[in-house]
C-alpha cells in the first residue's frame, strides 16, 4: 500500500474511530503529517493531507465529516484547527478549536460524539480537560498532589460516555481513571500494586522552581519519606536528568525509588531545558547552539538544593541515562566539585 523512501522518517498507521480511514504517519525530528486512505475501498491509494514541510508537525482525528487538525503552524505550543473533510487540504478552510497559547503547550486530545478531550501543560503540570462540544462548556479534571502525570489512554470509542485517563505523582502508584464526561465522577479501574506496607501518607512531594544562572526559572520534582527528612541539609540526595530531544521527565511513581527514600534520601528530577516541560520553547532553548543550558540547568539546581538544605553538599548523586549520560559526562567535568 505505501512505502517510506525517506529513512529519516518513521511510519505507522492508525484507523479513525469511526472505522471509515486509514491514517499513515509519517514522523520525523521537525516533521510530522498524515496520508489518508479509505478502510472500505481495496483501491484506495493514500493521499497525503498536506505535503511534507520541514518545520510543520501536525496530526488528525475524524469526527463526522470534520477533520480535528493538532498543528504548529504559526502556533509553536500547537493549536487546534478543524475542518471538513472534503475542503481540510486547503488550509484555509481551517477553523479555530483551540487557540494557540504561548505559555500553555497543546499536547494531546480525544474526540467523542458529543465531547472533546485535550490534554496540555501548563508551567510544567499536566492537564486534562473536558469540553461539552454543542456548548464550549469546559471542565479541568483537578488532583490533590503539588506534581503529577495525568494524560488519557485507550479511549477507542466515538460512542462512549467515559473517557480513560491515567495519574500517576512521586506518591501515588499509577491508576487508571474512568470519568464520566458529563458529571465528571471519576471510577478508579486499576491501580498499581506496592507490596508490603506502603503508606503514601509517608511521603511527601514537592515542585519548586530554581533560577538558572541565566535567570530561567527551572521546575524541580521532590520526593522524600516525611519522617526522615530535615531541611537542613543532612538527607543524601540523588538527582536526575535527561533534556534531550524534547523528551519530558514527568513525577511518577517509581516502587525501586521506596528504597531510597526510606533510607532517607531525597529524590528529585530536575526538569531542565531540552525537554518539552514548559513548552516546545524549553525544547527549542536546549538544543543544538544552546544545548549548554541543558548542564548549566542541572548544575544550577544541584547547588541550589544544598543551598537550601533539601540535601548533604557532600552527598550529592547525579543519574541519566542514553542522552542523560551525555548531561551526566558534560555536568561532572563543569563541576566536578559537586
Amino acid at each position: 500500500m505505501y512505502e517510506e523512501l525517506d529513512n529519516t522518517y518513521y511510519t505507522y498507521v492508525s484507523k479513525s474511530k469511526d472505522g471509515e480511514q486509514i491514517f499513515i504517519h509519517h514522523s520525523s525530528t521537525e516533521s510530522k503529517g498524515v496520508s489518508i486512505l479509505s478502510a472500505n475501498d481495496s483501491k484506495s491509494k493514500p493521499k497525503r493531507l498536506l505535503p511534507r514541510q520541514k518545520g510543520h508537525e501536525y496530526h488528525i482525528a475524524k469526527l463526522d465529516d470534520w477533520y480535528y487538525i493538532m498543528t504548529n503552524l504559526d502556533a509553536v505550543n500547537f493549536k487546534l484547527m478543524k475542518a471538513k473533510v472534503a475542503l481540510a487540504a486547503d488550509k484555509t478552510n481551517w477553523q479555530p478549536v483551540i487557540a494557540h497559547r504561548p505559555n500553555v503547550k497543546l499536547e494531546d486530545f480525544e474526540l467523542f460524539e458529543n465531547h472533546l478531550v485535550y490534554q496540555s501543560r501548563s508551567q510544567g503540570q499536566s492537564k486534562v480537560t473536558i469540553r461539552e462540544l454543542s456548548k464550549n462548556k469546559e471542565h479541568e479534571l483537578t488532583f490533590n498532589d503539588p506534581a503529577y502525570k495525568v494524560y488519557m489512554t485507550s479511549n477507542t470509542m466515538l460512542s462512549s460516555d467515559s473517557v480513560r485517563v491515567v495519574y500517576t505523582s512521586m506518591t501515588t502508584p499509577q491508576t487508571t481513571f474512568e470519568v464520566d464526561l458529563n458529571d465528571y465522577s471519576k471510577v478508579t479501574l486499576k491501580q498499581e500494586k506496592v507490596l508490603g506496607d506502603f503508606n503514601p501518607d509517608d511521603y511527601q512531594s514537592e515542585r519548586i522552581f530554581i533560577s538558572a544562572r541565566d535567570g530561567v526559572a527551572v521546575p524541580v520534582s521532590i520526593v522524600y519519606k516525611k519522617s526522615l527528612f530535615k531541611k537542613d541539609g543532612t538527607n543524601p540526595l540523588l538527582q536526575y536528568g535527561y533534556g534531550s530531544y524534547g523528551y519530558t521527565v514527568d513525577p511518577r511513581f517509581s516502587v525501586s525509588r521506596l528504597s531510597l527514600l526510606d533510607r532517607g534520601f531525597v529524590y528529585a528530577i530536575a526538569h531542565i531545558r531540552g525537554s518539552q516541560m514548559l513548552g516546545r520553547p524549553w525544547y527549542e532553548d536546549g538544543k543544538k547552539l544552546t544545548k549548554k543550558n541543558t548542564f548549566n540547568d542541572f548544575i544550577d539546581v544541584t547547588k541550589a538544593l544544598t543551598e537550601q538544605g533539601y540535601g548533604d553538599k557532600h552527598r550529592v548523586y547525579a543519574q541519566g541515562g542514553s542522552a542523560g549520560g551525555l548531561l551526566m559526562g558534560a555536568v561532572i567535568n563543569q563541576a566536578p566539585e559537586l
